[in-house]
């Protein structure tokens, strides 16, 4: 029999939940056309079904190999990387989906619990809301945690050291702000694996809502350590440290983001402020001017340079900043 024989002979196997045959049919497919992109896709499907995800995802490669431009391999792959907490693994495939196809709109949202797992609410709430607009009945977008949290909980019963699903129900539970809930789930996870750096991080992100400054800066601290890169551990850090009055603590850590990122905005209004606090009123303006040339409507940045030109007794200067200061704000409140 010819490839496609035995492919539509496994689909309909599958559809008659036989995964045995369709395997079977599967792999005789595959035997006689390696390069047949469906029955690599559809085998990855039985795989994921049993929960053999390293054959799953050494399936869906090839069939991305085969067809790069098939968005949905990448959808079902990324898929397979959030289940594993492999969330780094699991944006840059989301990416590429919705590279080829913009309007995909699971791609957009999976992509957003990605980077929420990652601690980076900011372009999750993008791509929730990006989800949102291309399907307006995807209340999923802004996840469903209390089923998500459903599933990981069964998870959990099967495999209590699963960390990966600690792990991840510990990010529903900080989608639903409960704090407490989330920190027990990001401690069970480091109990299990204690380089876990995103752990760390997600939890310091719980103890930060709780106001607990000491907390959440030995966790972004700890994640730090684990993994020098982490950039947003170093931008939290630095916002917590300046709260707590260290003010050269928060110069040392935005100079890391912005060493990284020499036009990260946001970074260099941070050490900006921080420099202001630390009765460094021309250092201050320099970085404050650089922020705001990189985003002219910052009213924050122009508020921290007022202060600073005022610390220079600079009133001219401080009052135009000011005025634009006010001239930005938003007028709705």
């Amino acid at each position: 029999m010819k490839a496609n024989v035995y492919w539509n002979r496994g689909l309909t196997y599958f559809q008659r939940g036989d995964e045995e045959n369709a395997l079977g049919d599967y792999n005789e497919a595959l035997t006689l056309d390696p390069k047949l992109t469906s029955a690599y896709k559809n085998r990855a499907a039985i795989f994921i079904k049993r929960g053999d995800n390293d054959r799953a995802i050494a399936d869906l490669g090839q069939a991305a190999l085969l067809n790069p431009k098939d968005a949905e391999i990448y959808v079902s792959r990324a898929s397979i990387y959030v289940h594993r907490g492999d969330y780094g693994h699991a944006v840059a495939d989301y990416s590429n989906a919705v590279a080829l196809n913009p309007a995909n709109a699971p791609a957009w949202r999976g992509r957003g619990f990605a980077f929420q797992a990652m601690g980076d609410n900011v372009r999750a709430a993008a791509d929730a809301s990006e989800a949102l607009r291309l399907d307006p009945s995807m209340s999923s977008a802004r996840l469903d945690l209390g089923g998500a949290i459903s599933d990981f909980s069964q998870a959990i019963g099967i495999d209590s050291k699963m960390a990966s699903a600690y792990f991840s129900r510990g990010v529903a539970h900080l989608g639903k702000s409960d704090w407490d809930l989330a920190i027990a789930d990001f401690t069970s996870v480091l109990a299990l694996d204690p380089n876990q750096a995103v752990a760390y991080l997600n939890r310091g992100q719980a103890f930060s809502a709780k106001h607990d400054r000491d907390q959440a800066i030995a966790d972004f601290t700890q994640a730090i350590q684990i993994a020098p890169d982490t950039m947003i551990a170093y931008r939290k850090r630095a916002f917590f440290r300046l709260e707590g009055g260290d003010s050269q603590g928060a110069i040392d850590d935005y100079t890391h983001v912005i060493d990284g990122n020499p036009k990260d905005a946001e970074a260099l209004r941070g050490r900006g402020h921080a420099r202001l606090e630390n009765h460094e009123p021309d250092a201050a303006i320099v970085d404050l001017t650089a922020a705001i040339a990189l985003n002219p409507k910052d009213i924050l940045a122009y508020r921290f340079r007022a202060l600073a030109y005022d610390a220079k007794r600079d009133t001219k200067r401080a009052d135009m900043d000011f005025a634009t200061e006010r001239r930005f704000e938003p007028t709705d409140r």
